[in-house]
């Protein structure tokens, strides 16, 4: 295919100098930088779209972040009194040696697992909630575009 002897865009002619390939297209070189000012635009407004559409918005964001909290502590109040009921009826002392009270570890077990069980629980509510906020800003984003 021979080369083209006016610019795709403008139809200015072209010569040596001023001649430039852009995306497969020939053009002039006011034609390239302003398709290049046209697709960086693009760009960033797409990318802010994408910040905008994956970054939760603050409302609804603090209860997310008290929950996750919530779990948190839990998890770790839930670690310190299973370590506190084993360490006080965990053992009774045996003949020979101190044994272990299945009552006192069954109960230190339980309450460790509650702990863990419940902190999953809160995790995963909490990426819910951030989940429906994205997908919230998604759709207002979308309506915003239509109107």
């Amino acid at each position: 295919m021979g080369k083209k002897t006016h610019c795709e865009e403008c139809g200015t002619k072209l010569n040596a100098l001023i001649r430039t390939t852009f995306r497969g297209k020939e053009v002039c070189g006011k034609c390239e930088r302003e398709l290049r000012q046209k697709m960086q635009m693009e760009q960033s407004e797409q990318q802010e779209i994408t910040n905008t559409i994956t970054t939760p918005s603050s409302k609804g964001k603090g209860s997310i972040d008290a929950l996750r909290m919530f779990g948190i502590v839990e998890l770790i109040c839930s670690i310190i009194v299973a370590i506190i009921i084993f360490a006080q009826i965990g053992t009774t002392e045996g003949y020979y040696r101190d044994e272990i009270n299945p009552i006192g570890l069954g109960a230190s077990l339980t309450i460790l697992i509650q702990g863990v069980l419940f902190y999953l629980v809160t995790s995963v509510l909490c990426n819910i909630g951030e989940d429906v906020i994205i997908i919230k800003n998604k759709l207002n984003k979308e309506e915003k575009e239509t109107v």
